[in-house]
């Protein structure tokens, strides 16, 4: 397994898992769920995206014919939507 594979795999999982805990437990705040759209079924989405992905990453390092690093930029995309989501609703806007 390459190191952009391992690094995909961490990234997958991370956003996989904290997209799974948030869908199951209740909104944070008013904003995230009714403003935002952040709601439990969005979490979910996220969450089978990133497990899609971390599956993909370990398949990878068997089938080279999947390239990790075409993977990895996917797996971070990914994060990036859904870790920016949290940011907008602590801006001081109105």
């Amino acid at each position: 397994m390459t190191v952009w594979a391992w690094v995909g795999l961490g990234v997958a999982l991370a956003t996989g898992l904290r997209a799974a805990y948030a869908a199951v437990r209740p909104p944070a705040n008013f904003y995230a769920e009714g403003i935002y759209g952040m709601r439990p079924a969005t979490h979910a989405w996220y969450a089978i995206i990133g497990f899609a992905l971390a599956a993909l990453f370990a398949i990878s390092s068997v089938q080279h014919a999947i390239p990790a690093a075409v993977l990895l930029a996917v797996a971070v995309l990914v994060a990036i939507f859904y870790f920016t989501s949290y940011l907008r609703g602590f801006s001081d806007e109105e």
